[in-house]
Parts: structure tokens; C-alpha cells; sequence
């Protein structure tokens, strides 16, 4: 620490703001409290100056005060001054911060607002505000496409709060959008909506243009150069333009953790550096003023590319390395890293928050300290420099960006290093590079740049396919469950500790062999001495003392050469080739040479507490049994549909349903379509699925075949395994159905129709029981039903004793036939825990006789919030509470959740109480 104050200043200055960010109030400042009493106890131990300690404190606590000055003034001025802005129609008058960005009919950009009417008056502001247009004709694209950074708008629209997670774990866009200080959006329809003002633009706003210009010329020119398969994932290669990357592309490469070839990051700067060193070297310039003409080109390039952190990172990286050699002292690549935090932070403090920024930092600061120790490691087995720093890289990236990847994403696939290891070279010294020489002689002259297009193109080609491939084989992908922060530090505690001790250990191995080479030379071995003086020198040296009246053990290969080292006449022989060989094998030993017993004792036993360390983090996050034995049944807030997910005693996992979205109408015409339209299973259903650990499903119910109930169901059965289908014994006529059968078969999954009286134990805590659909009259036919509502599964749940009763979309009809077929079998009513509400809460659904014959406790109504139907409808809230029945809505409340103890008790939570 002393010796790199910058660094451990960056360090605690980040630390000051990340903390703040998790702990608020009495918590955060008992943390800081801690941290500054530990850096108090490390100064009254020697370990640290006085200086360094007192430099990392007053880092820590002004980082923190920067942080809550910060977060004061980020508050909204709508809230505080209007008893409920939600809905209220207004006209917000302000400047565009960003360009307009159009993704089918819906055009966003945020505005910085000094004005906002309503009803109740005028109010003037200073606050951010995202405005969401949704197009009425196709001819309003080219009115959306001038509406440029700068411009005075006045948007008439109404004010609505951002969504926030309705799941535990989920993704919440609610406070994505406030550590961008922006706490409410203006939804608009049709352009007619947003107009433009005439005052003048500034002259910051004006040079932002011109990048942003460019940023789009760039982007139109990659269209023109390549074909739709390659334009949009070389406009994020080359430009880091990622609004047009293919989302199963995407998909492709997330899964073996290669986005960050997507991002524009050192390896692009380094690549546009050298290019513009050559061209001053072209052109004779002198050292100096070619270094300067480089660092110069940093912040062009980095708003070019968007500036996101990994970009700022490594441009402000780059313009200080490149100013430190034009004034020849640059040396230390962790300064200019801790340079570029410090600037990051004290510039915008939420942006330790953001993953991009977390993953360029700590990955780069993992690969300068560690690289170095990862290479000496590795040369004991790989010979070739090449192999061995490329690995050296690739295996310490994968070890940093681990745990942050487990934080966020939640996965791991285990040819992710094989795939960094072949694939990242490749594309960042071979595609990279053509993509960028195609845009510089494309822009020259538009035939120029198609020779490196087409080759790029090709090498693309070999690139998708590879990543398709590797990603396909599920049995390697693993899925850990979002870990905490203390797992978190732990893991990063550990890996430098470890690293730190193999350094230790390559240093010591170093020192002695170079002590074994001097002792090797300064022994005489000219005159002949006594054999067992000699053996004692040997060995006194190697660390090992002689035994009392007995022959040392001599040290590996000296017995063997003994006779022949003095021969029969007593005559000198050299013995120098035999010691040398001697001491250099002991020097190879893993502890070194030299070393005492007790010193060899204590490094085996502080590895051997490594490796135990490592067994137990990687347990404690995937462990190989379920240690609690709690049951769960969950019902997730998948929007207007059904997805239950239900977890027993023993960890296995059903899930019921899986969500989706009904289309209404003629399908949308072309320009309306999203980029990367909503799915509910790869954007929802999936990631929380990941979130909580579950990599395998035991089995996906579908209880009828409608869009709501199985459009999630295409995203799981690629992305988990899933042991089988259970389904309603029909095929409905639709694409989507057929494409969904086809998918499980190719998967090897095996499908099953559910009939009444089929039960299955699921393990010694949980049963499942169907109760309907009826055995089909049609044998084993499978019949074609386009209405499926009353063929839905109803399913009887079990768990721990307490009964769940999951109906699907079952209405009054396929109700009355379940209860008349528990009468036929002498089944007596009685009440039970949990019923799900049929179809949404739908009208047709949840009778009265129902209602009678379950005596829920609770019913849970999945629905989406304000959804066209109006479900639930006021009939059915109306008959469940006059049931004595407490009502639970997903609309409202988000997700629903219910533990159930091995002792049979009950408890609830939802996501928003």
C-alpha cells in the first residue's frame, strides 16, 4: 500500500461511493466507521504509514460525502410538488439530452425539462424526464430521425413512474432510470405530439452532433459494406454500435461470455493507437508531436464509439499513458488505471454501479497484477511463450470477471475459456482489424473497403458458427444462484491471497536457484576430502541436518555417483557436474531451497488451507445437496399469463406454465416491429430462473397450449434442461404450438398427457395430482382443439401437507365437471390453502360452486397490470371476498410467494407489499 498510494487511494474512493450505494444511513456509516478503524489498527502495527493510512480514510470519507451530495440533489421536483403525478396529462418544455432513438413505432430520448403544465398550473423545473413517443404512421420515421441532441421541444403526453421488478431478484427499470436521475417518463402519441422550438443550440450541443453525425455515418456505412447478417454485429465490433446486433447472436455470444468483444474496450484502443503511432511515423513527425497527435485523438474516438465506461476507461487510460511517455515517465499501468477511476467517480459517483464499469476495472487491474504470476505458473507446463501468455490472459480475465458474472448473469459456461482463448485473438487481431480498415477505405471511396468487408465477412462466418456450436452443449453451461456481496469479496479475497502466495512461491523458488547455482560454485571439489564432510556440507546447505554417528541421506542422484566420486588410488576427482546436479534438483522442489523443515510445514499447511478454501466457496455457492429443506411455491409476475414455479423440500423444481404474450389482430406491419421485441421467457422467465440457481427443470406443465401459457416455454427449453412436458393431451392449430413440440423433440425431451387421476410424487415432500382434463375418447389419437381454456390441466398440489390447487385457464364448465367427478368418487369437500383464480380472474371463471367446494384461504390471481381485459374482473374480487377468502393479486403485488416449512407452516411474502 505504501508504495502505490494513487492506487490505494482510487481504491477506497471507490469504496466510499460503492458503499453508499448498498448501505444507507446507520449501516453505511458503521461500515466506514469499521473500515477507518481498521486502517487506524494497520498504522499502530507498522504495516502501513501514517501517511497512506490517512490518505485511504480521507479518500473513503470524502468519496462517500461526494456520493450523498450527489444523491441530494437527484431527488424529483414532480414528487415533491404534486400529491400524485401518475397519470396526470402534461406539457413538458426542454431540451434533448441525447439523440432520438427509433426502434419500430416507439421513439425515446430523455429531455431536460425547465418546464412542465397540467391542469393545476404551471411548474418550473430542473429535472431529467424520458419521453416515449408511439408512432401513428410509417411517414412519421423520417420526422423522428430529425430530432436531433440540443433541439427545444415541448412534448404534450401523459406522466407515468418507470416499472419497477414485480420479481424478487428481477430486473428493475425503475432504478435503472434513477441513477440516471430521471424518476418519470411522458408517453406521446404520434409526432404530432413533440414540437420543436426555436432557440438557438449551444456550441457544446452542436460539436455533440457532429459526433453523433459521424457515430450514424458510420453506422450507414457498415449497412452498405456488409449484408444483414454481418452489419449489425460489426457496427458494435468496430463502432460499438449495439442497437442492431441480432439478439440470438447476442444470445450466442453471452452465453460463452464473449460480449465484451462487443464493447469497445483496450483492445480497440490499442489497435486505434497504433494505427495513428504508424501514421505519424509515415509521416516523419517527431516522437513527441506524434504522441501528443495520438493522445489528442482519444476523446474524438471515445465519443465516436458512444463513450460507455469501458471506452472512457481505456481512452483516458490511453491519454495519460500516452502524455506520461511524451514526458518519459511512464511505468506503472496500475496508476494509470487508478488515474482513470478517480477521474470516472469524482466525474459521475453512481457510475460504480453500473457492470460495465465493475467488469473494465476489476478485470484490468486483474490482468496487470496477475498476468505476470498466471505466466511463470504456467511455464512449468507449456513451453510455448505464445500458448502460455495467451492462456496466462484468457484464464485471469475468466477468474476476475467470474464473480461479477455470477452476480449479474448468473452463469457460466465451462468452453468460455476455450472460447476466449481461440475466439478473442481472433476476432481482436484479424476481424477487428479489417472491419475498421473496410470503414476507412469505404469512406475514402466505397468499392475500397469491400475487399476487407467480404473477409471479414467470412471470417464471421467461422465466428458464428463456432460460438453456435460451443454454446449448444448445454451439459457444460452452469447456473449459479445470484450469490451476496460477501460471497462476493470472499472469492476475490481468496484469488489474490492465492496469487499472492504463488508469487511468494515463484520468488523463493527463484532466489534458491540461484543460491544452489552459487553454492554449486564455490564448493572446491580440487582436493579430495572426507566423504562424510562432504555429505554434510551438501546437506547443511540444502536445508537438512546429519545424523549423530551416521551417513547423511544424500540428496537425490549423490549415492549412486559416490564410488566414482574418489577413486581406488585416493586421487582428486572433480565432483563439481555431481553437487551441481544435487543442488540444483533440491532448488526445483515446490518449497524452494533451503528452507527448514518447520518453514516447509507451515507452506503446506497454508496451501492445503487454500485448497480447502476453495472447495468451501465454491460449495457454499453450488452446493451439492439442498442443506434447507423448505419448500417454495412461487407465482411469478410474467404480465397477463400464468407462470408458477415450484420448489420442494429436496430442491427439485416444476414449473408450471411459462408465460406469454396473445396477439390481437392483423399481425404488424413491418415498420412497427421492435428490433428485439419483449419475450417474456428470455427476458423475464429465463434470468430469474438463472437468478436463483435452477439450471434443471423436473418438469415444465403446460396446462392448455394458448400464447399466454407457453410462449415463455420456447426460451427455457433452449436455455435449461428440462426432464420432461406434461401437457393437456392436445395439439392446437397454431405455428406457435407446432414450432414449440418441434423444439422439446429435437431437445430430447419427453412429453406426457396429463388425465385425471394421474398422480405423481415428486419426492417425499411434495405430490402432484391431476384432477382434469378427462381421459381423451379418442385413445391414444392426440386431438386437434383450438379452444383450450376447458382442457385445461388442473393440478392438486400437496407439499408439507398443505394444499395448493392450480386450475390453468379452467372455466365454469370445466369446473363444474371436475366437482361432479370428486362427488362421482366420494370425495367430501374441505377447505384448502392456495387456489389459483381461473383465467386471470376472468368472469367465466372462479364460480361460486368453486369457490364453495375449495374454501380456499387464499387465492392468488395472476394478471398483468392494466391490462386490456380488465382483469380481475370486479365480479370475481366480489365473489372471493365474499367467499372469506383473502384476495393476493400479481397486477399489484408482483410476485407471490409461499415457503412452506418441514413442519407444515405457512408463510407469505410479495414482492410489493
Amino acid at each position: 500500500m505504501d508504495r502505490r498510494p494513487l492506487v490505494c487511494a482510487a481504491g477506497f474512493w471507490a469504496a466510499g461511493s460503492g458503499i453508499w450505494s448498498i448501505r444507507q444511513g446507520m449501516p453505511a456509516t458503521l461500515v466506514f466507521v469499521g473500515i477507518v478503524a481498521a486502517l487506524a489498527a494497520l498504522v499502530l502495527a507498522g504495516r502501513i504509514r501514517l501517511r497512506t493510512g490517512g490518505l485511504c480514510a480521507l479518500a473513503l470519507l470524502l468519496s462517500a460525502g461526494l456520493r450523498v451530495w450527489s444523491e441530494a440533489g437527484h431527488g424529483s421536483e414532480l414528487t415533491a410538488a404534486w400529491t400524485a403525478p401518475e397519470g396526470r396529462a402534461v406539457i413538458a418544455t426542454g431540451r434533448l439530452l441525447e439523440p432520438a432513438a427509433i426502434d419500430g413505432d416507439t421513439v425515446t430520448f430523455p429531455i431536460r425539462a425547465h418546464n412542465v403544465r397540467s391542469e393545476d398550473g404551471a411548474l418550473r423545473v430542473d429535472e431529467k424526464l424520458l419521453v416515449r413517443v408511439r408512432l401513428s404512421a410509417e411517414e412519421e420515421l423520417a420526422v423522428a430521425a430529425s430530432w436531433k441532441r440540443g433541439s427545444s421541444v415541448e412534448v404534450a403526453g401523459e406522466l407515468k413512474l418507470p416499472a419497477d421488478a414485480g420479481n424478487f431478484g428481477g430486473f428493475d427499470y425503475r432504478r435503472y432510470l434513477n441513477r440516471k436521475n430521471i424518476h418519470w417518463t411522458v408517453f406521446a402519441k404520434g409526432a404530432d405530439a413533440v414540437t420543436f422550438q426555436s432557440e438557438g443550440v449551444s456550441v457544446i450541443d452542436r460539436a455533440l452532433r457532429a459526433f453523433d453525425e459521424s457515430r450514424a455515418a458510420i453506422g450507414r456505412l457498415t449497412e452498405r459494406l456488409y449484408d444483414d447478417a454481418d452489419a449489425g454485429y460489426m457496427k458494435g465490433l468496430v463502432a460499438g454500435i449495439a442497437d442492431d446486433i441480432d439478439p440470438e447472436q447476442y444470445d450466442d455470444f453471452s452465453r460463452l461470455g464473449l460480449t465484451h468483444v462487443l464493447a469497445i474496450s483496450g483492445l480497440h484502443v490499442a489497435v486505434v493507437v497504433y494505427i495513428l503511432l504508424t501514421l505519424g511515423k509515415l509521416a516523419r513527425w517527431t516522437r513527441e508531436r506524434t504522441l501528443a497527435f495520438a493522445a489528442s485523438a482519444m476523446p474524438v474516438y471515445m465519443l465516436i464509439t458512444g463513450a460507455s465506461p469501458s471506452a472512457v476507461r481505456a481512452c483516458l487510460m490511453s491519454m495519460i499513458a500516452l502524455w506520461l511517455a511524451r514526458q518519459g515517465k511512464l511505468k506503472d499501468g496500475l496508476h494509470l488505471l487508478a488515474a482513470a477511476a478517480l477521474l470516472m467517480i469524482v466525474w459521475r459517483p453512481s457510475v460504480v454501479e453500473d457492470v460495465s464499469f465493475q467488469l473494465s476495472f476489476i478485470v484490468t487491474a486483474g490482468l496487470l497484477l496477475c498476468v505476470p504470476v498466471m505466466t511463470e505458473l504456467l511455464a512449468f507446463r507449456i513451453r510455448s511463450a505464445f500458448i502460455r501468455s495467451s492462456l496466462a490472459v484468457a484464464l485471469t480475465a475468466q477468474l476476475f470477471s467470474f464473480p461479477v458474472t455470477a452476480f449479474y448473469f448468473h452463469q457460466l459456461h465451462l468452453l468460455s475459456l476455450l472460447a476466449n482463448l481461440v475466439l478473442v485473438p481472433f476476432i481482436s487481431f484479424v476481424v477487428l482489424p479489417l472491419g475498421m480498415a473496410a470503414l476507412v477505405l469505404g469512406g475514402i471511396w466505397l468499392p475500397l473497403g469491400v475487399v476487407p468487408a467480404k473477409l471479414a465477412a467470412l471470417c464471421n462466418r467461422a465466428t458464428f458458427a463456432a460460438t453456435e456450436w460451443l454454446g449448444s452443449v448445454k451439459a457444460l453451461s452452469t447456473v449459479w444462484q445470484q450469490p451476496g456481496l460477501f460471497w462476493v469479496i470472499a472469492f476475490y479475497a481468496l484469488l489474490l491471497t492465492t496469487l499472492a502466495f504463488a508469487r511468494r512461491s515463484l520468488r523463493l523458488r527463484a532466489e534458491t536457484a540461484a543460491t544452489a547455482e552459487a553454492v554449486a560454485a564455490q564448493i572446491a571439489v580440487s582436493d579430495p576430502f572426507d566423504p562424510n564432510e562432504r555429505a554434510a556440507r551438501i546437506a547443511a546447505y540444502a536445508g537438512r541436518a546429519p545424523s549423530e554417528g551416521d551417513w547423511t541421506e544424500p540428496l537425490q542422484g549423490l549415492r549412486e555417483e559416490r564410488a566414482a566420486d574418489v577413486d581406488s588410488g585416493g586421487a582428486p576427482v572433480s565432483l563439481r557436474p555431481v553437487m551441481q546436479a544435487a543442488l540444483r534438483t533440491s532448488a526445483g522442489q515446490p518449497w524452494g531451497f533451503g528452507l527448514s523443515f518447520g518453514e516447509r510445514r507451515r507452506r503446506r499447511l497454508f496451501a492445503a488451507f487454500l485448497s480447502l478454501s476453495w472447495i468451501g466457496i465454491v460449495a457454499w455457492e453450488a452446493p451439492p445437496v439442498k442443506l434447507d429443506r423448505t419448500a417454495v411455491v412461487s407465482f411469478l409476475d410474467v404480465g397477463q399469463g400464468d407462470s408458477i414455479l415450484i420448489t420442494t423440500g429436496s430442491g427439485r423444481h416444476v414449473l408450471v406454465d411459462a408465460g406469454g404474450t396473445i396477439a390481437f389482430g392483423t399481425p404488424k406491419e413491418a415498420w412497427r416491429l421492435r428490433k428485439d421485441p419483449y419475450e417474456v421467457g428470455r427476458k423475464t422467465l429465463v434470468p430469474l430462473l438463472k437468478q436463483r440457481g435452477i439450471r434443471r427443470l423436473d418438469a415444465l406443465v403446460l396446462t392448455h397450449l394458448d400464447a399466454d401459457h407457453i410462449g415463455g416455454a420456447h426460451a427455457v427449453i433452449r436455455e435449461l434442461q428440462v426432464g420432461r412436458i406434461l401437457f393437456n393431451g392436445t395439439i392446437k392449430p397454431d405455428d406457435d404450438v407446432l414450432r414449440l413440440f418441434h423444439e422439446a423433440q429435437d431437445a430430447g425431451i419427453p412429453m406426457y398427457a396429463v388425465q385425471a387421476g394421474g398422480q405423481w410424487h415428486v419426492d417425499a415432500s411434495a405430490t402432484l395430482e391431476a384432477l382434469y382434463p378427462p381421459k381423451s375418447p379418442s385413445g391414444d389419437r392426440i386431438p386437434a382443439i383450438g379452444e383450450q381454456n376447458d382442457r385445461s390441466v388442473v393440478l392438486r398440489l400437496a407439499i408439507y401437507g398443505r394444499v395448493f390447487v392450480l386450475p390453468g385457464d379452467l372455466e365454469a364448465a370445466g369446473e363444474s365437471a371436475v366437482l361432479g367427478e370428486l362427488r362421482r368418487q366420494g370425495e367430501e369437500s374441505r377447505a384448502i390453502d392456495v387456489l389459483k383464480a381461473g383465467h386471470h380472474g376472468s368472469k367465466t371463471s372462479t364460480t361460486a360452486a368453486w369457490l364453495a367446494w375449495w374454501q380456499p384461504h387464499e387465492v392468488v390471481v395472476s394478471a398483468g397490470k392494466n391490462n386490456l381485459y380488465g382483469h380481475p374482473h370486479a365480479e370475481v374480487v366480489e365473489r372471493i371476498l365474499r367467499s372469506g377468502a383473502s384476495l393476493e393479486r400479481t397486477d399489484v403485488q408482483g410476485e407471490i410467494v409461499y415457503r412452506i416449512r418441514t413442519d407444515g407452516r405457512l408463510e407469505r411474502r410479495v414482492k410489493r407489499p
